[in-house]
């Protein structure tokens, strides 16, 4: 999967998505800039504070929702700062936060490559939506109706609950960390195991066993290795293998490899 888009296909993806889908994402970005402010202390010995952000998701395209900074350059991320004192509110952007604040051009760095990384993260999930990935709800309702959810941190809960609401697919990270909530509570997904004594087509076959498995998932649903590997009599190696032969059209069932993690797409 590409990971940086351009702009003009990270515009045509974010068209696609629907006004939930969209504030969903845009709200993630805003908590996690807040997030990296807080944890970097990038503001600590000034007079402001981080207040808001936003962003231009048509930026560098059409004329609404145009963002600027201070010193007039039209921008794709505006920061708003907030005096401790005054309470005069000031528009930034990235690049220019040494210029204005007197900082060291280090933080501005920082912060660009933060929001690199933040661009890097909706770019997969924008791809991942377009390819026909969504929310994985079997996970989640087994981690919310055994109360695994409670043990979780509250921003991970909120998050799969805001995704969940707008059915988009989730972070890479996230997904492994759902996954293994439920292998810590010796949780299996229904219907992907085979519990029965004897394999399927009594183990002559396992690349056709694996198929048979996977046509058990829904679309969009993330394919959880460990119980295949539990199930089949099969190396990693050859498992990840035949995961990859799926990811052709020529097979009852089609995958897709998103970072460390494969999903059914068909």
């Amino acid at each position: 999967m590409k990971i940086d888009l351009t702009a003009e296909e990270r515009q045509l993806l974010w068209q696609q998505l629907t006004p939930l889908q969209q504030q969903t994402l845009t709200d993630f970005k805003k908590y996690r800039l807040q997030s990296l402010f807080l944890t970097k202390n990038f503001l600590a010995d000034q007079e402001w504070q981080f207040f808001d952000f936003k962003e231009n998701p048509s930026y560098p395209f059409g004329e609404s929702n145009r963002l600027y900074c201070r010193c007039g350059r039209e921008l794709k991320y505006q920061f708003i700062l907030k005096s401790k004192t005054s309470g005069e509110l000031l528009n930034l952007g990235a690049t220019h936060f040494a210029q204005h604040l007197s900082v060291e051009p280090q933080i501005a760095r920082q912060i660009q490559q933060g929001l690199l990384q933040l661009d890097r993260g909706v770019d997969i999930i924008l791809q991942s939506k377009a390819q026909g990935l969504r929310f994985p709800k079997r996970h989640y309702n087994l981690f919310k109706n055994h109360g695994l959810i409670k043990q979780a941190p509250t921003q991970f809960a909120l998050r799969l609950a805001a995704f969940k609401a707008a059915d988009l697919p989730i972070y890479d990270e996230d997904i492994q960390e759902l996954i293994g909530y439920l292998k810590k509570a010796g949780l299996a997904l229904p219907k992907l195991v085979n519990n029965q004594a004897t394999p399927v087509n009594s183990g002559k076959n396992h690349f056709r066993e694996l198929i048979f498995l996977l046509q058990k998932l829904e679309i969009g649903e993330a394919i959880e290795t460990h119980l295949l590997l539990e199930t089949l009599p099969v190396t990693q190696q050859e498992l990840v293998r035949w995961l990859g032969f799926l990811t052709g059209g020529n097979f009852p069932v089609q995958l897709k490899q998103v970072a460390n993690t494969w999903y059914r797409i068909a």
